[in-house]
């Protein structure tokens, strides 16, 4: 099995389906997919759409004409409907909807004999997006599917499709993924074991949003600054010009906000020892020698320190005064800890 079927062994209905139903051949006329935007739906779906097409004998093997077709997006008995990109030629591209039309045309195309196999597939990307009428026309098929004929339904918004549907359905919920798989797959892609991390971290669960922030370069040299800006003082001379770099920058000072909070809580991890310690390597000496020894009240001072600043520059105290007191506690924390 390829590496996007085996990582839905998380997601036991969609595991279900892939390790058990479609070799059987036993997967239900119309499925309702449904998670957070980059969790897989898609992946999800287009691991189906192939096993019901595959000529192989485990299916989707992935390697057989069928299955090579289905994964470039070419398979004639597979069919995409999409807002904006309507299959019905009568209907105006660029919608946000879903029209009725497409729904027609879906159920026209489906109603002839399959093109090879027995099997076809109609995805509907952002089902939510159908009109009330195209729900409707989608209700009546899905009432009386053709024989072959699978629907895969996926949306974010599950409370905007008419429950007569979700009745036809069977739900597969996609949850959102844990931080250390989606860690592994971005270490793989050749991403630095600390930056896959904090991505995971702040993805929430999709490794669609992970892949986005972790080709995000701006995101990554702001995020060297700001290690530099707190970690690598030396001198209380420093902290001016460190600070002016945030002026009357909100934003910026409240994105610092949210790095400063995710280092600092990778060197408390270090010190927990449920970071490899070559996580803090990205950090100054004295920094790797503080998340190895010390204190924890230390990092819970630091912390309460950050809270601190949210709350200044949410009562309108000027950025560049909110950055540059608590680049004072930083080192001033870190002389504290070199003289004890």
């Amino acid at each position: 099995m390829n590496e996007d079927i085996l990582r839905f062994q998380h997601q036991p209905v969609a595991w279900q389906i892939l390790s058990k139903d479609l070799p059987a051949g036993r997967v239900s006329h119309a499925l309702l997919i449904t998670g957070a935007e980059g969790t897989g739906k898609k992946t999800l779906a287009r691991m189906i759409a192939m096993g019901l097409v595959c000529q192989g004998e485990r299916k989707p093997c992935g390697q057989c004409p069928a299955c090579v077709q289905a994964a470039s997006g070419s398979h004639p008995d597979i069919t995409w409907i999409r807002p904006g990109e309507p299959i019905d030629p009568r209907e105006e591209k660029g919608k946000k909807t879903i029209p009725v039309g497409d729904i027609r045309e879906a159920a026209r195309i489906v109603s002839v004999q399959a093109y090879e196999g027995e099997n076809r597939a109609v995805i509907i990307d952002q089902a939510d997006k159908m009109t009330l009428n195209a729900q409707n026309a989608l209700l009546k098929v899905l009432e009386e599917p053709p024989h072959g004929v699978h629907f895969l339904l996926l949306t974010e918004a599950p409370g905007a499709i008419l429950p007569t549907i979700h009745s036809r359905c069977r739900i597969v919920p996609i949850r959102p993924w844990p931080d250390h798989l989606i860690a592994e797959r971005l270490i793989k892609t050749g991403l630095a074991e600390d930056k896959a991390l904090l991505t995971a971290q702040r993805a929430g669960g999709s490794f669609g949003k992970a892949m986005q922030l972790a080709a995000n370069e701006d995101m990554w040299q702001f995020r060297d600054k700001v290690r530099q800006h707190f970690f690598g003082l030396q001198r209380r001379s420093e902290i001016l010009t460190a600070s002016g770099e945030y002026k009357s920058d909100s934003t910026a000072a409240s994105e610092a906000l949210d790095h400063l909070e995710d280092m600092l809580r990778q060197l408390m991890l270090c010190r927990q020892e449920r970071h490899d310690s070559s996580v803090a390597e990205s950090f100054p000496e004295d920094w790797q020698k503080i998340a190895q020894m010390e204190s924890y009240a230390g990092f819970v001072r630091l912390q309460d320190d950050i809270a601190n600043a949210r709350l200044y520059l949410a009562s309108n105290v000027t950025p560049q005064a909110v950055m540059e007191r608590l680049m004072f506690h930083f080192l001033e924390e870190k002389d504290q800890w070199l003289k004890s």
